[in-house]
């Protein structure tokens, strides 16, 4: 009874000695990304590249990108690259306009996976054509203006990066809570053998 009782008590320590060692920072994050998400572009890249904040684990073909067109239809092609925490792939040139998604799944260091995506949108070259002359237009207009306020002047639209990282509660403490729920059970258990 006496050697349970020890054994109980060793293995609940144990587990509470490895909750504190666990590192204390999140699984990888995107950091950034070419193309931007919720961007407006005129036309795609040759190549897809997404920058996380660690090194990432290469495990076969576990890391991936794929990016898709309006349509539904694949425009990546050739085997994701990944190098240290650079993940790339090539796309195909595609002369639809419209919302492109972009699917992410990677291993970060600390060996969790973390996947999510988001969009970008590539505008139609003839309708951006002609919105750019009508705001070049309009600009001049007003510059040529003395009595135009600044408030009336058109500023640019910036595109702002959006940090996504994919995380909910759950994935990035699920292994913590399940070894402090492990623990509360094990000291549960051996203070009823002590009784």
């Amino acid at each position: 009874m006496k050697a349970k009782k020890l054994a109980s008590f060793g293995f609940t320590l144990f587990l509470l000695g490895s909750i504190n060692t666990v590192p204390a920072h999140a699984h990888t994050s995107l950091i950034s990304e070419i193309p931007v998400g919720n961007s407006e572009i005129t036309e795609l890249p040759t190549e897809i590249t997404l920058t996380f904040d660690e090194t990432l684990i290469v495990i076969g073909e576990a890391n991936s990108v794929v990016v898709t067109d309006p349509k539904g239809t694949e425009i990546t092609s050739g085997d994701t690259q990944v190098k240290n925490n650079l993940v790339t792939r090539q796309l195909k040139q595609s002369n639809i306009a419209g919302q492109y998604s972009v699917t992410y799944r990677v291993v970060s260091e600390d060996g969790h996976v973390v996947s999510n995506s988001y969009h970008f949108v590539v505008k139609d070259k003839k309708t951006d054509s002609a919105i750019s002359k009508s705001s070049s237009a309009i600009k001049e207009d007003i510059q040529s203006t003395p009595s135009a306020s600044a408030s009336e002047k058109v500023a640019p639209v910036n595109s702002q990066h959006q940090l996504h990282t994919g995380h909910s509660f759950w994935e990035h403490h699920a292994g913590h809570i399940f070894m402090a729920l492990a623990a509360l059970i094990l000291i549960y258990i051996w203070k009823k053998q002590a009784n």
